[in-house]
This record gives structure tokens, C-alpha cells and sequence, in this order.
């Protein structure tokens, strides 16, 4: 799995864009990379994007992808 984490400018304010739902093809699992401390156990799922700064993600996601377009 390959580690991702989020990019962000110089002001420390994140990189972000705008993308059309009909260019989405297929979705990745983004599972959040932790060290052994406590992660609480009311977190919402919509928080989880800004509670962590580290993501794995499947390295064969962007093959199937690939299949998908040709």
C-alpha cells in the first residue's frame, strides 16, 4: 500500500480543487495511518479526513482504474 497524506501551500492552508461528479470513476479506500494512542470512539466518519494527516492507500487502485478507461 502506498502512504498518502494531504498537500498544503506555503500558508499552511490546504490545496484544493473542484471536481465534476460525472469524472469520478471509481473510488478509493483511504485507511488513516495512527500510532498506538487512543482514537475516540464517538469520531464521526466525516471527521476523518481532518483528524488524520496520513492515509494508506491501495497501490493496485489506479490499475483497475486504467482498465476502466480503455
Amino acid at each position: 500500500m502506498w502512504v498518502v497524506s494531504p498537500e498544503y501551500y506555503n500558508d499552511g492552508s490546504r490545496v484544493s480543487d473542484v471536481m465534476h461528479l460525472d469524472t469520478i470513476l471509481c473510488n478509493v479506500h483511504l485507511l488513516p495511518v495512527h500510532d498506538s494512542t487512543h482514537i475516540p470512539q464517538d469520531l464521526h466518519f466525516s471527521q476523518i479526513l481532518d483528524t488524520f494527516d496520513k492515509y494508506f492507500v491501495n497501490k493496485y487502485a489506479d490499475h483497475h482504474a486504467h482498465e476502466i478507461l480503455f
